[in-house]
């Protein structure tokens, strides 16, 4: 999800509650376990569909606050090479996705004799993979291997689209506020315009509204002007609401004012437990892309032992989410942190 790196422990534990929040929502969503879980217990269910699905609104501001945070460097000096933060930003978002979707195909394969439910996924064919290492899977109405694939290459697209203002902004360098205002535009554009027509869900600029109100967090938290700031962006959204009430703008809207008054010194917790927040924090990639691989696996379990009551649906729901926590924190250990020093060697070099 938002990468590289988390500043604050409070970042970290934004990125953790979310990430587990989409995982209790897939969880709930999909295969035999949630067949049996809608009438056991309709209301929690209902929530989950409903309300977890919105916890991608903290990852889309999140994405926003760090992309403007890092790309903002060229303010003090340090130009923007395009094609190299693109080509940077590519590079760590699809190697641990190629991996991870490995492992779904290995999941798959092995499920697939066991369970009989369409949200397997069939084996996959070149097209397939070519598409989903390109991100143009829902661009090309191409099926997805994976849950949340989609989010990924909207990501990348944020990113670039973010990471060709500050670039645009080299060229005019005697007007020193055209990032600023350029996605503030590109804000309003979509709060008010493209964010209501579900149409445009596979393109950055459906999603800019939430990925904006992080990038204005980002400068409000540094400006003299920060509440002026921060007021002016609770207008905006309030305005957007009553053209159209969107309840995932509320939570974007408060993540955003969250972090936009977050101290810069951090929290004072406990080291152990900074410790285990900031790794949990920076597994949250690892976790979004392995945990389908556990839906399939806690499923078959579930499908093949005939589990029965509300006792082994909350069990099995536990196990998941503490089997995709353990999976995430060793995907980001072996496979995310080792990419990512590899892509860095290969940088000094």
């Amino acid at each position: 999800m938002t990468s590289p790196h988390s500043r604050t422990p409070l970042i970290d534990m934004i990125k953790g509650v979310a990430c587990a929040t989409i995982v209790w929502h897939h969880l709930a969503f999909y295969g035999p376990m949630s067949d049996l879980a809608q009438p056991l217990a309709p209301d929690l269910m209902a929530w989950l569909y409903d309300f977890g699905r919105m916890a991608v609104q903290v990852f889309l501001v999140l994405g926003g606050y760090l992309a403007a945070r890092s790309l903002d460097r060229s303010r003090q000096g340090h130009p923007i090479s395009l094609a190299a933060v693109v080509w940077k930003r590519y590079q760590r978002l699809i190697l641990p996705l190629m991996a991870a979707l490995a492992l779904v195909t290995v999941s798959a394969a092995w499920a697939r004799p066991w369970l009989q439910d369409e949200f397997v996924p069939m084996p996959p064919g070149w097209w397939q993979v070519l598409v989903h290492a390109l991100l143009l899977q829902d661009v090309l109405g191409i099926d997805a291997l994976s849950v949340g694939v989609w989010y990924v290459a909207i990501d990348f697209q944020l990113y670039v689209l973010m990471a060709l203002v500050f670039w645009g902004r080299q060229l005019l360098p005697q007007r020193q506020r055209m990032a600023e205002a350029a996605v503030v535009a590109l804000m309003l554009v979509s709060l008010l315009v493209a964010n209501r027509d579900p149409e445009l869900d596979r393109w950055a600029l459906y999603f800019f509204g939430a990925y904006g109100m992080g990038a204005v967090a980002s400068w409000a938290q540094r400006s003299r002007h920060r509440n002026a700031i921060l007021l002016g962006l609770c207008v905006v959204v309030a305005l957007a609401m009553l053209l159209e009430f969107r309840g995932r703008l509320v939570l974007a809207l408060a993540t955003a004012l969250l972090l936009g008054t977050m101290p810069a010194v951090g929290m004072p917790l406990p080291s152990w437990l900074q410790r285990w927040i900031v790794r949990l924090g920076r597994s949250s990639y690892g976790l979004f892309l392995v945990h389908f691989s556990v839906l399939l696996v806690i499923n078959v379990i579930f499908a093949h032992w005939a589990m029965q009551g509300l006792v082994a649906m909350y069990t099995m729901l536990a196990f998941g989410v503490l089997l995709s926590t353990l999976l995430g924190l060793a995907f980001t250990r072996y496979v995310e942190a080792p990419l990512s020093r590899w892509l860095e060697g290969r940088k000094v070099q």
